[in-house]
């Protein structure tokens, strides 16, 4: 069961109507196209841990200063945390960011509104295009969903950059079609080579 902190709802409200007047990011289909026999459930995870972290900017520069790999993540599916638990499949709790990356498949072509809840900050990128993007210190919220056009039903590469600095964290992830409610993304969208 997924439980949700709605401080900032009204935030969220705006930018989701904003959203919707926003024209579709376009995704671009893996090519070629990876072998799904050899794909693993899940993403791949590197974590770095600094010494402080409060913006999206300043995340991928600590890789620099080495990473370790974590445990894949079962795909988007983190909700709040309380405190001390450990963030996704880090060994700490706080002071953590995330390089995830793998493919997120879509089995049909059409128009898709995807969305994440985030604590704290993310970077989304499908196909090498940005689609979202949500940065500094805050609580498990959405900035609003985003409308995508999904050429052609297969797998799309993914990568995201994600932190959380104190406190507790969160990383979820929302699909379905544009102007209908929003079901969570089920983790056998999600694969990763080993």
């Amino acid at each position: 069961m997924r439980v949700m902190t709605f401080i900032g709802a009204g935030l969220a409200t705006f930018a989701y109507a904003s959203a919707a007047f926003a024209q579709a990011i376009s995704l671009t289909l893996a090519n070629p196209q990876p072998d799904a026999s050899a794909l693993k459930p899940g993403l791949a995870v590197e974590y770095a841990y600094p010494a402080d972290i409060k913006w999206l900017s300043d995340a991928e520069s600590w890789f620099d200063y080495g990473s370790e790999v974590g445990e894949p993540l079962i795909g988007f599916d983190y909700p709040d945390t309380l405190a001390g638990e450990k963030a996704l499949t880090s060994k700490q709790s706080e002071q953590v960011i995330a390089r995830i990356t793998g493919y997120i498949r879509f089995d049909e072509a059409g128009s898709k509104q995807l969305d994440w809840w985030t604590n704290d900050g993310l970077l989304v990128e499908i196909g090498g295009t940005q689609v979202f993007k949500y940065d500094g210190r805050h609580p498990c919220e959405s900035n609003g969903a985003v409308d995508v056009t999904v050429p052609a039903p297969g797998w799309y590469e993914i990568e995201a950059i994600w932190f959380q600095r104190i406190g507790s964290a969160c990383l979820l992830m929302q699909w379905g079609e544009p102007g209908g409610d929003l079901g969570w993304t089920p983790n056998d969208a999600f694969a990763h080579k080993p």
